[in-house]
C-alpha cells in the first residue's frame, strides 16, 4: 500500500469546507457610528436655550417639510436643501402633532438657525459595503473633501480596528492634501498604534505550524494459519453376514478438499494508517489556515494613500490598529486635511454591544 493511499481514502469523505472550518475563526464586531442615519428623519437634537426657538421646539421633534415639500428623510433634506429657500419648517412631535415654524422664529437676527439636527460629534451615517456585507458607516466633510469610514473590531489579544475608509476629493479643491488618518480612544486620549495589514493577517490567521510528515505503511504480519480439510465419497455394494463375521462385495470412492486461512497482525498497519490520516487533517488544516490568511490580505488591498489628490479623485482601503486590553472606546478616527481634522465617533461598550456617546 502506498504511503498516502490509505489516509486520502479516509479523508475523501470529509469535504474541503469542513477542513476549512478547522483554521482558527476570529469574533468580529461591527461598530456603529454615532449620528444621524440618512434613511431616518431629519430629528432636533439641540435648541438653544432662552430663545424663541425653545418656546417652539423641543429634541426629538422631526422635521418632515420645508415650505410644505414633504422630506420624509434626513437624506431628502440634504439633497434637495440647496434648492429651497426656506420660509415654513414643518415639524411632528413625538405625539404625532404636526405644525409649522416660521424661519425667522428659529433664527437670530444674522439668519442663524438656534436649533441643530446634528450634535457636534455627528457624522451622517449610510450604509456601505464592507468586504463581502454591507455595515453602517459615518460620512463626514472635511475641508475639501468628504470621508465615509467603517469599522469593525476583531476580539482577540490585542483586539483589532479595522477601518474601511472612502476618501472623495472635492471637484473644485485646490490644496487637496491627506495628511494622516488615526484612532484616538477616547476614554484613554490615546492614539492607537497602526498594524500594517500583513502583521494583522497573521494575528487573526497564526501559524498552524509545520506540515506532518507521512510514514511508510507496513504489510500486516503473518502470525499463523489455519486448514480445514472436507471429504466425501460414496459406497457400493453388498454385505453378507454370517454369525459375527461378515463379507463385502462393492467399491468405494471419494474425494474432498482442503482450505487454508492466513492470520495476519494489523497493529502496526492500522498505527500508521491512522498517523498518516492525522498528518492529512492537520495539513489541510494548515492550507485552509494559509489560503484565509491570503484572503484575508488580497480582499482589503486598495488605493488609500497619503498626500497630494487630484480634484474629484476617489482613494479608498483599509487600515488596522491595535487596541489594547481595556482600551474599549468611545473610538474617533481622525481624518487630518493640511490645516483641519474631522473625524466619526464610534462607540462599543466592555460588552461588545453598540451604546451611543453622551
Amino acid at each position: 500500500m502506498k504511503i498516502r493511499n490509505f489516509a486520502k481514502l479516509l479523508v475523501l469523505g470529509l469535504s474541503s469546507a469542513s477542513l476549512a472550518n478547522c483554521a482558527s475563526n476570529p469574533k468580529v464586531d461591527i461598530l456603529i457610528p454615532v449620528g444621524q442615519p440618512l434613511d431616518g428623519p431629519a430629528t432636533v437634537q439641540f435648541v438653544a436655550p432662552e430663545t424663541q426657538a425653545a418656546t417652539k421646539l423641543a429634541v426629538g421633534d422631526k422635521l418632515t417639510a420645508i415650505n410644505a415639500s414633504p422630506l420624509p428623510t434626513f437624506g431628502d433634506l440634504l439633497s434637495n436643501c440647496a434648492a429651497i429657500k426656506p420660509a415654513i419648517y414643518t415639524f411632528t412631535k413625538s405625539t404625532g402633532e404636526v405644525f409649522d415654524v416660521p424661519v425667522d422664529s428659529v433664527t437670530d437676527d444674522k439668519g442663524q438657525l438656534k436649533f441643530s439636527l446634528m450634535r457636534p460629534d455627528d457624522a451622517f451615517v449610510l450604509t456601505a459595503p464592507f468586504i463581502s456585507k454591507p455595515v453602517p458607516a459615518g460620512m463626514t466633510a472635511t475641508e475639501f473633501g468628504s470621508a465615509m469610514v467603517s469599522m469593525e473590531r476583531w476580539q482577540g489579544t490585542p483586539n483589532l480596528l479595522e477601518v474601511q475608509v472612502t476618501f472623495l476629493a472635492g471637484k473644485n479643491c485646490t490644496k487637496c492634501t491627506l495628511k494622516s488618518f488615526g484612532i484616538v480612544d477616547i476614554a484613554h486620549n490615546s492614539l492607537l498604534t497602526v498594524i500594517p495589514m500583513e502583521q494583522a493577517a497573521w494575528i487573526e490567521y497564526p501559524d498552524a505550524g509545520q506540515p506532518g510528515q507521512y510514514v511508510n505503511v507496513p504489510p500486516p504480519i503473518p502470525i499463523g494459519a489455519t486448514t480445514t480439510a472436507n471429504i466425501s465419497g460414496t459406497v457400493n455394494g453388498t454385505y453378507q453376514q454370517f454369525g459375527n463375521v461378515g463379507t463385502y462385495n462393492g467399491t468405494v470412492s471419494a474425494f474432498g478438499n482442503a482450505t487454508t486461512t492466513y492470520n495476519y497482525d494489523y497493529s502496526a498497519t492500522n498505527a500508521a494508517n491512522m498517523q498518516n490520516l492525522g498528518v492529512a487533517i492537520r495539513n489541510a488544516n494548515i492550507q485552509a489556515q494559509n489560503a484565509a490568511r491570503t484572503k484575508f490580505i488580497n480582499e482589503r488591498y486598495g488605493n488609500l494613500r497619503l498626500g497630494a489628490l487630484s480634484p474629484g479623485e476617489t482613494v479608498t482601503g483599509h487600515m488596522f490598529f491595535a487596541a489594547p486590553i481595556g482600551f474599549e472606546g468611545p473610538y474617533a478616527f481622525v481624518v487630518m486635511g493640511e490645516s483641519k481634522s474631522s473625524g466619526v465617533l464610534f462607540n462599543v461598550n466592555a460588552a461588545g454591544k453598540v451604546a451611543r456617546a453622551k
